[in-house]
């Protein structure tokens, strides 16, 4: 059989092997000089004047090859004036079995996607760290929640939504609301940020303090085109963060006592028309 350009050479054939670990420095250089002649060979003289020529050896070097040969050569039965390695052969065959699998795939084109019965490599470490992933100790992560989603648009009209139509209080301040953000442009969905408006007002927060929230975002931002969605603002209750510093007169804070005023009398009206 031909031979093969390597063959593996595992740390159990040093360390482990009894046979191995009996050889001295000089035999243990001389197996290692004949694995590898018998690897690219696929086989070496059984005649020791003949192997040693073949190795660059000779004198005392050569008569140290009958000393172990034995235990790691034996007779080629195809040809008595060789000598091949058993374990050497099988890596050959491993060797010769890759190149013709190769050559059928590259007359086919290319290697298969998926070969039958062979897994790739990326496969094989998949698994791998899979396994390692199960024998390991996961420790458990709090989860951050998830931020409560845009509720969708109630099946309602928009005057249900809002409690009245035009002229009354809730549907006035929620359109004032849609203009100072822009318009349309800036809700294209209507009934989803009435919904949201409206939750907003039942959970306690003032009209007022909607719409100043809104003018002063507004009052700081260069152009209308910049503002954020209506959706989103209300969604992300920007209402409620603290009040923004002043970009021109036309927004003036009200005391606390006039404000509470101005919320009791807007929820009084609420009251009213619900």
């Amino acid at each position: 059989m031909a031979g093969a350009p390597w063959f593996p050479l595992y740390a159990a054939d040093l360390l482990v092997d009894a046979k191995v670990c009996r050889l001295e420095d000089a035999e243990f250089r001389l197996l290692m000089l004949c694995w590898c002649r018998c690897c690219l060979d696929g086989s070496i003289p059984a005649d020791l004047k003949e192997l040693s020529k073949i190795l660059g050896i000779h004198g005392n070097r050569a008569r140290i090859l009958g000393g172990f040969l034995g235990d790691f050569f034996t007779n080629d039965p195809e040809n008595q004036g060789r000598l091949i390695s058993e374990r050497l052969m099988e890596s050959i065959k491993k060797y010769h079995s890759i190149v013709d699998r190769n050559r059928v795939n590259g007359s086919k084109g290319g290697r298969p996607k998926n070969p039958v019965g062979l897994i790739s490599e990326t496969q094989t470490k998949a698994n791998h760290n899979h396994n390692l992933q199960e024998d390991k100790e996961v420790p458990t992560v709090a989860k951050t929640p998830r931020k409560a989603r845009t509720p969708k648009a109630s099946s309602d009209s928009l005057e249900e939504i809002l409690r009245g139509g035009k002229g009354t209080p809730m549907w006035e301040a929620y359109w004032k609301l849609v203009a100072t953000f822009g318009g349309q442009p800036k809700n294209p969905a209507p009934k989803t940020t009435a919904v949201l408006y409206a939750a907003a007002i039942v959970a306690g927060a003032p009209q007022e303090r909607i719409q100043a929230q809104a003018q002063a975002l507004r009052n700081l931002t260069s152009e209308e085109r910049f503002m954020p969605q209506l959706s989103k603002w209300l969604e992300g209750q920007g209402y409620l963060t603290p009040d923004m510093p002043k970009s021109s007169s036309t927004y003036a804070p009200k005391t606390n006592s006039r404000a509470a005023e101005a919320d009791a009398a807007f929820l009084a009206q609420l009251d009213a028309v619900s």
